[in-house]
């Protein structure tokens, strides 16, 4: 299985969450589920999506969306979208601000609803 089927099987077997407005907590949870040899793969990128500020994965150079594919229900999603990556953000060394976070809705592809904490993102 590709890193690519196994985010797309994370989101469909319901283990992966849209975090509210958080594409990058949504990018950053996909990526904590994945083995070490499947992150040493993937990268974050921050970039416009149709025109608004998204933050997405790339997997060996393709683009992977698992928060737009809960929004829009299609695993398919990246052929709706129009990505233009501006910045790389290496997930190994991202780091994550504890101390400050919101309660969020998160919902996953079953439909399933529940509050978590988001937290800040500390680049």
């Amino acid at each position: 299985m590709t890193t690519i089927e196994k985010i797309n099987k994370l989101v469909e077997s319901g283990k992966v969450y849209e975090y509210s407005n958080r594409c990058w907590f949504t990018c950053y949870m996909t990526y904590c589920k994945l083995t070490k040899e499947e992150k040493s793969e993937v990268v974050m990128v921050e970039g416009n999506a149709n025109g608004y500020l998204h933050y997405w994965l790339q997997v060996n150079g393709v683009t992977v969306d698992p928060h737009y594919k809960l929004i829009e229900d299609d695993l398919q999603v990246e052929e709706e979208y129009t990505y233009e990556p501006k910045k790389l953000i290496d997930l190994s060394s991202l780091k994550v601000n504890k101390d400050n976070y919101e309660e969020k809705p998160a919902y996953n592809w079953l439909g399933r609803e529940k509050w978590s904490k988001v937290y800040d993102l500390s680049l």
